[in-house]
């Protein structure tokens, strides 16, 4: 648990440094197997990592989902998909940050410098408007999730909670907690195969 826990400090770290597209082997890269729990929370991680890439080794069983059992397979799939709908939104993300250097997947900290909560949480951050709080401990049935000041909506709902605050999310396997700040529009793409199927259908633009 420990290594994939820090995923997020490692990828915010980076980012801080200066580096605006960084990722790590979804999956891992060495070591024993990968349980179904671990890869299907790989997954979810790093669909918020400003590059999204799984990867495999000729001597573990390959990352592929349908290697998992049926339900952990729907849920990686699940994952994939959201990946692809998020693809007109990262791409506007990225025209903004070539042209201001801001980058798009930044720790909360650079958005909330007083706040001592958000400067020390490394296991959810920012990507543009959205904040994903990923699960990363094994067998969990709930997660903290830290809201900042203002006001936050639970990804694709209604639901809104105003912070500075934090929530105990149940969550399942299917579960992966993800808020918007209040005031964010976000354009979803189709569920496609791959890029080459953009636009695939009507945009769906969400405001929240």
């Amino acid at each position: 648990d420990g290594a994939f826990a820090d995923q997020g400090g490692y990828i915010t770290s980076w980012i801080l440094a200066g580096a605006g597209y960084v990722t790590c082997d979804i999956g891992g890269f060495d070591g024993i197997d990968d349980t179904p729990e671990l890869l299907l929370r790989w997954y979810q991680l790093g669909v918020f990592m400003s590059v999204m890439r799984v990867h495999s080794t000729r001597v573990d069983r390959p990352h592929w989902p349908w290697l998992y059992g049926d339900r952990a397979a729907a849920i990686m799939r699940a994952a994939l998909n959201l990946r692809h709908q998020l693809v007109p939104y990262l791409y506007s993300l990225a025209h903004h940050f070539s042209q201001t250097g801001m980058p798009y997947t930044r720790p909360l900290a650079m958005d909330y410098p007083a706040d001592s909560v958000a400067a020390a949480t490394t296991i959810q951050w920012l990507v543009g408007e959205i904040m994903p709080a990923p699960v990363v401990v094994w067998r969990a049935k709930t997660r903290a999730v830290y809201l900042p000041a203002g006001v936050w909506y639970a990804f694709n709902t209604t639901k809104n909670y105003s912070g500075p605050t934090t929530l105990s999310v149940p969550v399942e396997w299917e579960d992966c907690p993800i808020y918007v700040r209040a005031g964010a529009i976000v354009p979803l793409a189709g569920v496609m195969q791959y890029t080459g199927q953009l636009p695939a259908g009507p945009l769906h633009v969400q405001i929240y």
